[in-house]
């Protein structure tokens, strides 16, 4: 598969290979022109023809070591596309996994809120069922006052009528008048009993309803905070596994590039090299221009041809 490089990659690789393309022919045309030069001037100047011949020996192996590392070049040029095209696919994978678990990620977040929401509700009924149920213990404990006292009266009105009853021989009028009225205290009383009673009942049918509903709402919280506990840990396991996926990837692109970057070290070695050669070369070659010149010079006086002569003997 093909794959798609980035644009600093394209752009480097793309700066390499013109560099030493053009390096390499410019290079192979001042070399050809100066071999020529060579050939040409070589039986006018004797002198220099060892050094020049060491000379030609060092641009012909500089050629084929520019030849040997441009076709390197181009070997780890399809390294790195081979490499691309092969960590395509696990990017492809990774990234894949990373919007999974992102996205389950915000569904867990979403989640989360609802039931920290829904918690707080319970907290707050919690806290409205706790202020009840005290203010529900101050009632009954109110209650069970009022009933102790009426219960008191009761029994001292009781008292007093039994002795009455017992001491009376005859009731008198007022006295009748006086138990009559005590009577209706008593029915009085036990009705204000009764209806104490009463409230004392419904309290606590309301108390048992609010602890049903308190109970409901613990259960609730106790479910919401298990599923808040298997989201988070969900979440944690992904993170962890996204986590260790993407250190892998980058470790690997990381040994790519440092492998690309001492193959361009090298390279700008060798053309550093190259460039000496050059340079050398070139001293060489006004050397021999100037050796030539003199010579030319020397023998212009009318020797020329006796000086082929013994240049050809």
């Amino acid at each position: 598969m093909e794959v798609e490089l980035s644009v600093p990659i394209k752009e480097d690789l793309t700066r390499v290979r013109t560099k030493y393309v053009n390096f390499g022919t410019a290079f192979t045309r001042s070399r050809l022109i100066s071999g020529l030069d060579l050939v040409v001037m070589l039986p006018s100047s004797q002198a220099s023809r060892v050094p020049l011949e060491s000379f030609v020996k060092m641009w012909m192996l500089s050629g084929r070591e520019y030849r040997d590392q441009k076709r390197r070049i181009g070997d780890l040029e399809q390294e790195v596309r081979d490499g691309y095209a092969a960590a395509a696919p696990f990017v492809a994978f990774c990234q894949r996994r990373y919007d999974i678990a992102r996205q389950e990620r915000e569904v867990a977040c979403t989640a989360l809120t609802d039931c920290q929401e829904a918690l707080a509700d319970c907290l707050d009924n919690a806290r409205e069922l706790e202020g009840l149920r005290e203010r529900f213990a101050h009632a009954q404990t109110a209650h069970a006052e009022d009933v102790g006292g009426l219960q008191s009266q009761i029994g001292d009105l009781t008292s007093q009528i039994s002795v009455i009853q017992a001491a009376a021989i005859s009731i008198p009028p007022e006295l009748g008048r006086r138990l009559n009225t005590l009577q209706d205290e008593l029915l009085a009383v036990k009705g204000q009993r009764d209806q104490a009673f009463a409230d004392l009942l419904q309290a606590e049918e309301a108390t048992r309803t609010f602890e049903t509903s308190q109970q409901a709402l613990e259960d609730a919280t106790s479910r919401l905070q298990n599923q808040v506990a298997s989201l988070e840990r969900r979440l944690a396991a992904q993170s962890v596994t996204t986590t260790a996926e993407v250190r892998n990837l980058t470790s690997r692109l990381d040994q790519s590039h440092a492998e690309l970057d001492r193959w361009r070290q090298a390279a700008e070695e060798t053309t550093s090299t190259l460039s000496a050669t050059t340079n050398a070369l070139q001293s060489m070659t006004t050397e021999r221009v100037r050796v030539t010149a003199s010579l030319l010079t020397t023998l212009s006086g009318g020797n020329c041809s006796e000086y082929n002569s013994a240049f050809r003997a």
